[in-house]
């Protein structure tokens, strides 16, 4: 083994039977430790380490985590005090498969910058021509999570969403992309359409025709209808009145009932149409108490992907979503000239506002649309039920005429 070098680098080693030992004072302590080695430049190293490791400067470094990695924590830690629905928007969003984290999944947090997100909407929504409107509600779960990450002090800097979102608010200024980010109904508004639709139903499962019409001839949100319970259906015995009490919401994804979306409870007309089919599910259940839900044996993404599919593929019309048919119950009520107030007040928004902006084309214009008739006991609701006689009586009217 060579000499010991000269040089302060190579302070407080020593030879002792060709190994190198360190042996030094620290705060009133001696230490001493073999290296394990006759090479002087290991050894200063050995050394050095050895006093960072008394000094506690050699914590371990947290590896900086991926936005895949971080996305599945932030699922499981931050999500808490959102309602369920988000909740369950929120997972599909942050899915690995979906169309965040298939494109940003790798990168870390970051490289998560200006050019990485727009090069994410470029992939993720333009080439896969999906809605402005889509795109911006998962720039905002991709928000949700950077933020999380700045407050657990992994990152720092600027939020490079907000940029984009500032390039997207600028191109919505033209007339083409408010049109676009306008809401919008996509009502039924063919009678034959409906009336196979429903057909369809019928031959499912009487579950699923309740399910179908609570959304049609009520209006229903599909979660106040999956939250619909037998105590809350008035059914109009002895010429009383016949309505739903709308006080639950059961969300997707949800397992516990809220408020509806409003916030307050509603009372909505009952068809005759929807009465008769609830009164064979309530016999044909044996006649549940009034907490049990009406809805008890499916779900809405059961719905959704199951039945609902087979139904619209057995009617032959075009694809037709739970929404399409709370479209279909307002745009039909005001084409056949119900008061649109009446109208807000059954769809539980939040002021007539709300309804003006969503079905503005059903409205009519300026000139005086009398309501049609109602039978005695009809609510307008009920109407809906006679859309098809409607429909002929006006094409032999146009015929008659020509």
């Amino acid at each position: 083994m060579r000499k010991r070098p000269k040089g302060r680098k190579y302070r407080s080693l020593v030879a002792r039977r060709n190994v190198i030992w360190v042996e030094f004072t620290q705060g009133g302590e001696r230490y001493r430790e073999s290296t394990s080695s006759q090479d002087w430049d290991y050894a200063a190293e050995f050394r050095d380490e050895m006093k960072r490791n008394l000094l506690g400067l050699n914590e371990p470094v947290e590896v900086e985590p991926t936005f895949a990695e971080f996305a599945a924590r932030y699922l499981d830690e931050a999500m808490s005090n959102l309602a369920d629905t988000t909740k369950h928007d929120r997972k599909a969003m942050l899915d690995p498969d979906g169309p965040i984290l298939s494109v940003l999944g790798l990168r870390k947090l970051s490289q998560i910058d200006d050019d990485a997100l727009l090069d994410w909407w470029n992939v993720a929504i333009l080439a896969k021509r999906r809605s402005v409107k889509t795109g911006k509600n998962l720039l905002g779960a991709l928000s949700q999570v950077l933020r999380y990450a700045r407050t657990q002090k992994l990152i720092s800097g600027a939020d490079p969403t907000k940029a984009l979102y500032e390039t997207l608010s600028e191109g919505s200024r033209t007339k083409a992309r408010r049109a676009e980010e306008e809401p919008r109904a996509n009502p039924i508004e063919d009678p034959d359409d409906i009336e196979r639709l429903l057909e369809a139903s019928r031959t499912e499962s009487l579950e699923c025709q309740c399910y179908l019409l609570l959304c049609l001839d009520a209006g229903l949100r599909s979660g106040e209808a999956r939250g619909l319970q037998w105590g809350d259906i008035t059914w109009g015995a002895e010429g009383g009145p016949r309505r739903l009490w709308i006080r639950h919401n059961l969300p997707r994804g949800g397992t516990k009932d809220t408020t509806p979306k409003s916030g307050r409870a509603r009372k909505v007309a009952l068809s005759y149409r929807l009465r008769e089919v609830l009164t064979q599910a309530f016999d044909t259940k044996w006649q549940p108490g009034p907490t049990a839900r009406v809805l008890d044996k499916i779900g809405y993404d059961g719905f959704r992907y199951g039945p609902l599919r087979r139904m619209v593929k057995k009617a032959g019309v075009r694809e037709v979503h739970l929404k399409d048919l709370r479209d279909t119950f307002a745009s039909q009520l005001l084409t056949c000239g119900i008061p649109i107030q009446y109208i807000s007040q059954q769809l539980g928004h939040a002021d007539i506002g709300t309804t003006q902006r969503h079905y503005a084309k059903w409205i009519g214009d300026d000139e005086y649309r009398e309501p049609m008739r109602l039978g005695e006991g009809e609510v307008p609701a009920d109407l809906l039920a006679q859309l098809t006689d409607r429909a002929t009586t006006k094409s032999t009217t146009r015929n008659l005429v020509n």
